[in-house]
C-alpha cells in the first residue's frame, strides 16, 4: 500500500449551522457538512494503474468527497477549525470493485476577510489511505501528513462568531468610556420584552464598577458604508416599500429595496443614488408627477458608517 501526500481540489456543497452558547464565557461554534467531487494527484505509477483499469471496457469511475467540520470562533471573523475530509475513488463493474479512500484529519483556520461571507480556510494534518477491492479486501496504508486550503462563500448573514467590542458609560463617571468583549448570546428570546441576554466581559483593574450599578451601552454589529433615508419617506404599498423623488420640482415615484433599520432612517440597497432628494412630509397625499417645493431640511439620502449599531441601558 503507497504512503503518499495528495492535492485535492474538491467542489463541495456545504451547509454551516452557527450556534451560540448561552453559558458566559463561551463562543460561537460552527459546524459544517458538505460533500462533492474532486480530482486527486497520484503517484504517478498509481495513477497509471487507476487510468490502466479504468480503460477496460465497461468500467466505471467516480470520485466523491465528503467532509465534516467544527469550529469555534476566535473573534469576529476567524474560527479554529476541526475537519475531517474524506474521498473516494471508485473503479467497478458489473462484477468486481478497486475503491480508494483517503482521508485527512486536520486542525486549520477560517477567516472571513469581509462581510461578504467569503472565507478562507487552511489547515495540516494526519492523512490515511484504504485500499477496498472485491477479490483482495481491505489494506490500509501508514498515517502521513497532508494539508488542505479551501475557499468558501457563507450565505448565513448572521454574525460569524463574537469578538464584537462595547462601550459603557455611567453617569457617576463623566467622560469616561469602559470597553468590553461580547462573551455570548442568549438562545432565547424573552416573548414579554422581546429582548435578549448578551453577556459582556470589561475589565476593571481600577474597581470603578459596582455591582448592581446601571450603565449605557453601545454595542456595534459592524460598520459599513450604506445609503439611508428617513424612516417617515417611505411610501409601503401591497408589500412594496415607494419614495416620492425630487426631480425637476416635481416628485416621481419610486419602487425601492430596504434592508436594515435604525431609529428614525432605513438601509436602501436599490433604487436610488446618493444625493438624490426624497419628500419626508405629506407622501400619503401626494401624486406621481405632481409638483412640489423643498424647503430645509432636504432629506437627501445620505451615506452612513453605523449601520447595525445599538444603544440602551444595561445593568
Amino acid at each position: 500500500m503507497y504512503k503518499y501526500a495528495s492535492i485535492f481540489v474538491v467542489i463541495a456543497l456545504a451547509f454551516a449551522i452557527p450556534t451560540h452558547a448561552a453559558a458566559e464565557g463561551n463562543r460561537s461554534v460552527l459546524f459544517q457538512v458538505g460533500g462533492g467531487l474532486y480530482a486527486p494527484t497520484y503517484p504517478s505509477a498509481l495513477e497509471q494503474d487507476l487510468s490502466t483499469i479504468a480503460a477496460q471496457p465497461g468500467v466505471d469511475r467516480v470520485k466523491l468527497s465528503l467532509n465534516a467540520a467544527l469550529g469555534v470562533a476566535l473573534s469576529e471573523r476567524s474560527f479554529l477549525m476541526g475537519r475531517i475530509d474524506g474521498m473516494g475513488d471508485r473503479l467497478a463493474d458489473a462484477y468486481d470493485y478497486l475503491q480508494l479512500n483517503l482521508y485527512l484529519y486536520s486542525l486549520g483556520l477560517r477567516y472571513y476577510p469581509a462581510t461578504t461571507g467569503f472565507y478562507l480556510e487552511g489547515g495540516a494534518g494526519a492523512t490515511k489511505g484504504v485500499l477496498q477491492s472485491s477479490l483482495y479486501g481491505q489494506t490500509a496504508s501508514p498515517n502521513g501528513f497532508g494539508f488542505g486550503a479551501a475557499a468558501g462563500y457563507d450565505f448565513n448573514a448572521a454574525p460569524r462568531g463574537f469578538g464584537l467590542t462595547l462601550e459603557a458609560k455611567s453617569v457617576a463617571y463623566p467622560g469616561a468610556v469602559f470597553t468590553g468583549e461580547v462573551v455570548s448570546v442568549d438562545s432565547r428570546v424573552d416573548p414579554s420584552t422581546r429582548s435578549v441576554i448578551v453577556r459582556a466581559l470589561v475589565p476593571n483593574d481600577d474597581g470603578l464598577l459596582k455591582p448592581g450599578m446601571f450603565l449605557n451601552v453601545h454595542l456595534s454589529r459592524g460598520t459599513a458604508d450604506v445609503l439611508v433615508v428617513p424612516e417617515e419617506s417611505l411610501v409601503p404599498e401591497q408589500g412594496d416599500v415607494f419614495v416620492y423623488v425630487v426631480q425637476d420640482g416635481k416628485a416621481s415615484k419610486r419602487k425601492i429595496q430596504t434592508g436594515q433599520r435604525t431609529v428614525g432612517t432605513v438601509q436602501v440597497t436599490d433604487g436610488l443614488q446618493a444625493g438624490e432628494i426624497v419628500v419626508t412630509e405629506g407622501t400619503q397625499k401626494l401624486r406621481d408627477g405632481a409638483s412640489v417645493s423643498v424647503t430645509e431640511p432636504t432629506a437627501a439620502p445620505r451615506r452612513s458608517v453605523a449601520a447595525g449599531e445599538g444603544d440602551g441601558p444595561a445593568r
